[in-house]
Parts: structure tokens; sequence; C-alpha cells
């Protein structure tokens, strides 16, 4: 605290805006240092360094720490190697302040006994008074020189992948993931242009804070995120990532957009962009890449979590009264997407596209037509070879054995891990494809759709039935090993204080995460096949018993899924599977 009350950080805020560059650095590096946020696990003698640490991230958030930086980003030069190492501290900064404030140690507010403004939380500041937002989606879309800096043309097969560029998608990533995204992040298709004249205004007033969230930047110069996200993983729409950092800059940018299409907004700039089309090629060439696209594409295509993120936004617009503006521009969104949901169209799209042919084969679990890891993954490592016998002693014999082992059952993990995550991916799609497509969508798309039911004998069914009683099974394990748990012991205590019943909630959510939710979607597959046609109902209805089960485990999960629901069509639609079946 004395470092915050001596004015210590406002001193060094101010290095951040000096005319050189050298100092600068400095005193990015030195607050690098001191928001370090493995000073937050401290613990003996100095217990009070996390709440220290928690102080001064406040003081760094309301003093502008977060805008010089984010200026010092621009007019710093990557191809020289001291003002690398200084933007590499600036991010370092801005991760050390999100990383605080993810811990819960950043304060809110400065006496909780009066009713004051909500202090704002620092993804909040980076997105409502940076553009910051904007230099990382630049950065991480940048082509790279014949160095590697970032400049023009393809990186050098020679050359290590670019740290600065990971880095941003790193952080890009996370920024996106966080709830503050879906309030001020709502269409990164139009972002300020990142610029250094920022630090001529904060040397003067270090302080200030663009409340109002206005930008200075002319309205017809922007920076389209969405193009940025879009061109950085088509590079990788026919090849996969050629090492291991390449590979997880790929996967944060996928992260990335998969966050961002929760917001309508971002979903529309991502369908005018022939995002969906793009994803689709990923799939065709069944490329790393492939595995993240169907990611990207469940968000695109479900608009289950748009209700919800009304709900989220709303919430937390009730604790600030500066998000007021905000959440009036969601709900005129809301109203102006009646009639024109970006999810609807994506799903539309979709099967124009003919994404149904590269959708069915994670569905079905057929690996040999998958999307494949990159070599370079865990996921697509080629297993180790046991070490031949004779010609060392048994003891390093027995170790390498060891060794081997512990590579290949990580390897064989990730395998599975990699399966899972495209069969679920692929679930979910095809639900969200049963929910908005109907008869009057448009190129046959409802009728394409009911046809891959009854091709084959039915196997689309089968594989239905077997992901519902498998899922069915998993979440019903999952809530039983809860009520084991001490866990359970202590939300049953804290009931006795409470009005909420915490037990029954934490139930449910350790259900839904053991399985349920791909078992509720399982069933709402089937209902919706048993709804389009009476050829399918009757073979669902005779897997169920041949596999000694009933249609009760359909309606108990379309009960279930529906209760989680809020009323609208798509609860209608559910309840509706129950009175086909």
């Amino acid at each position: 605290p004395a470092l915050v009350e001596t004015g210590a950080v406002d001193g060094l805020l101010g290095l951040l805006g000096h005319e050189n560059n050298d100092v600068a650095a400095t005193g990015l590096g030195v607050l690098s240092e001191w928001t370090d946020p493995a000073l937050l696990a401290s613990g003996g003698e100095e217990e009070g360094v996390a709440a220290s640490v928690g102080l001064m991230a406040r003081a760094i958030i309301d003093g502008g720490g977060l805008e010089l930086a984010a200026a010092n980003l621009v007019r710093l030069d990557e191809s020289v190697e001291e003002e690398m190492k200084a933007m590499d501290d600036a991010l370092t900064l801005v991760e050390n302040l999100l990383d605080i404030d993810l811990a819960g140690a950043l304060p809110t507010g400065e006496d909780a006994g009066k009713k004051k403004k909500k202090k704002k939380t620092a993804t909040e500041a980076i997105l409502r008074d940076t553009a910051l937002l904007a230099w990382l989606l630049n950065r991480i879309s940048a082509k790279e020189s014949s160095d590697g800096k970032g400049s023009g043309g393809a990186v050098p097969s020679t050359l290590s992948f670019p740290a600065m560029k990971l880095r941003a998608s790193e952080i890009l990533s996370s920024i996106l993931q966080r709830d503050e995204s879906r309030l001020f992040a709502r269409d990164i298709s139009k972002l300020d242009v990142p610029t250094s004249a920022a630090l001529d205004e904060l040397r003067s007033k270090p302080s200030s804070a663009k409340d109002d969230g206005e930008s200075s930047a002319k309205d017809d110069d922007n920076v389209d995120g969405m193009e940025c996200l879009l061109q950085s993983v088509a590079s990788y729409r026919k090849r996969d990532p050629q090492s291991a950092e390449e590979c997880e800059y790929l996967e944060n940018c996928l992260d990335a957009l998969s966050a961002a299409l929760l917001s309508r907004n971002n979903a529309r700039a991502f369908l005018e962009a022939e995002g969906v089309e793009l994803m689709v090629r990923c799939l065709r060439e069944r490329v790393h890449g492939g595995g993240g696209a169907l990611k990207c594409l469940s968000f695109a295509l479900s608009g289950s979590s748009s209700a919800s993120s009304k709900s989220a936004a709303a919430a937390a617009a009730s604790g600030a009264n500066e998000n007021k503006d905000e959440k009036e521009d969601d709900d005129e969104d809301d109203d102006r997407d009646k009639d024109d949901d970006p999810y609807i169209r994506a799903c539309e799209t979709f099967v124009d596209a003919g994404g149904l042919k590269y959708l069915f084969p994670s569905y079905m679990g057929k690996i040999s037509a998958v999307p494949k890891p990159a070599k370079v993954s865990d996921a697509g490592r080629p297993l180790p070879p046991l070490p031949p016998a004779g010609g060392a002693s048994l003891s390093e014999t027995e170790k390498t054995h060891k060794l081997a082992h512990r590579r290949t059952k990580k390897i064989k993990s990730a395998r599975r891990a990699w399966l899972r995550s495209l069969e679920g991916d692929a679930l979910r799609i095809l639900y969200s494809l049963t929910v908005h497509l109907t008869p009057q969508s448009p190129h046959a798309s409802h009728e394409r759709l009911v046809s891959k039911f009854l091709e084959r004998d039915f196997e689309k069914i089968d594989r239905a039935v077997e992901l519902l009683l498998k899922y069915d099974s998993r979440a019903r394990r999952a809530e039983y090993g809860y009520h084991l748990s001490e866990r359970a012991e202590m939300d049953e205590e804290r009931d006795d204080d409470a009005e909420e019943d915490f037990a029954d909630m934490a139930a449910a959510a350790a259900k839904l995460r053991g399985g349920g939710e791909l078992c509720h979607r399982a069933a709402a597959v089937l209902g919706f096949a048993c709804n389009g046609s009476k050829r399918c109902h009757g073979h669902v209805l005779g897997q169920l018993r041949a596999k000694n089960a009933g249609v009760g485990v359909i309606k108990s999960a379309l009960r279930e899924f529906s209760s989680l629901l809020e009323d609208g069509p798509q609860r209608d639609t559910l309840l509706s599977y129950l009175d086909a079946i």
C-alpha cells in the first residue's frame, strides 16, 4: 500500500509516457515484475503481499496504465531487440492484470458500505479505454518478413514462430473468453485503429479514462477484427502447423473466434466474411484446423447462448450505471435480430455449403474421415518405439521403458480427448441444425437434414441412440459421484443457512458437466427425427428395445433439458417432441 500512497505507482506510470523509449521500457519492466500473479500465493510473513498486489493493480488500471501500455505497443519497434523486450513487458503487464482480476484480488470499490460506482475490471478497462484489442488482432494477422518480425511475406520454414505473434494470440484469446467481452466487444469488425497519439494526452492527463467509450478515430478508419481472425485461420485451411508454437497460435485464434461468436453482431460479421464456408473448407481438408473449425461452427450455428448472453449482459449492466447504454444497445440489437437471426442464416449457409457431408463422419466417429491432429501436437505425435532389448543395464532399460510408457499414455490420452471433442462439437452442431432449420428454410435444408437420418439403414439414428445412452450413463455417474464427495456435505451445510438449495444446484451442474449436456442434445436430435419421419420413429423405439432401454430415457432427457431453458421457441420445440415420441 505504501507504494500506492506515496505516489510511486503514479511515478512509474509517468515513465510509460516518456518520450525516451528506454525510459518507458524501464517502467514497463518494473510494473510487470511488481504485478506478478505468483505473489498472490505468498503466505506466512508475506500474507499481506496478495492484498498489496491487488491495490497496486487497481492503482495501475485507475491511473491509465493499460492505455499507456497499449500506446507503447504501437510506438515501439519489434525489430529492435531492446524495444521488443519492452513490448513483451507491456504484454506481461496486461496479462498480469487480467490474472489478478480473475483471481478476485482486484478491489472493485473504495467503500463497500457506501453506494459508489463499481470500478472497472481489467477486461472492461482494456475493451473500453484502449485500442489494445485492435492491436492484438492486427498483430496476429500480420504477415511476417524474412526476419520474422511482422512485416510482409510468409514466415520462412527455417525460422521459429514469432514469439510476439504467439503472445498476442494468447492474450487475445484470454480477453475474448472473459464475460465482459460479451458487453464491450460485441462487434469486433469495427474497432478503433490503434495509435501512439494517446501518449501525448496521457502525459498531461495520466488518470483520464474515456468513460463515454467514444472513439477518437473516424468512422471509416477501423480495424476489421473478424477479418483478422479469419485470415489467421485461413493460412491453415490446407496445411498443418509445423511447430508446437504454431499449433498453439492456431488454437488460440480458433478459441478467440469461437468466443467472439457469442455476440450476434460478431456472428453476423462472421457470416458476411464467409466464415462458415472457410470452416467447411477446413473440415474438407481434414487438417488440424478442422478440429477447431468444428468448435467454431458449434458456436456460429448454435445461438443457444444468445438468450443467456442477454441475461448475462443485463446482470452485468445492473451493477454499473455506465453500462446502461450497452444494455439498451443489446435490447435494440435483439429486436432487430428477430427478422434476421445470424444463427439461423449460419445453419442455412452451412447446409448450402455442403457442410453435412463433412459433419457426419465426426458425428459417426469414423476416425478415417475426421480432421487429423497435427504431428507437432500431443494428439498427433507418433507413439514412441520401445527400446531394443540388450545393450544397456537393467536399470537403464527399465527407466527407458517407463519413460516410453508415460509418453505413450500421454499421447493416447490426447488422442481420446481430440476424438471426444470432435464428437461433442458434431453433436452440438447437429442439434443446432434441428433447432434452426424448418420446412420453410431455403436450399431445402430441412428436407436434406431429415433425409440423412433415413440413409444407410438408419445408421445415424443408431448412433444417436448410442450417444444418448452413453452420455446418460456418464451423467448419472457424475451426479452419484458428487453426492459421495465432501463438497456435497459442505453444500448441504450451506443449505441450512440459505434459502437456495446449493446441493441440488451443484448436483445438477455436476451432471451437466459429466455428460448431461450432450445427453440432452442427443435426445433432442432423436426427437427431431421422430417428429420428421414415422419410419425414424419406429426405428428409434426398436433400437431402444434392442438395448434394453425404453422411450422414457428420451422423455426424461427432454423434460430435464426444457426445464433449463427460458420460455421461447426452443423450449416449445422440445416439448412438442415429447408429444411426437
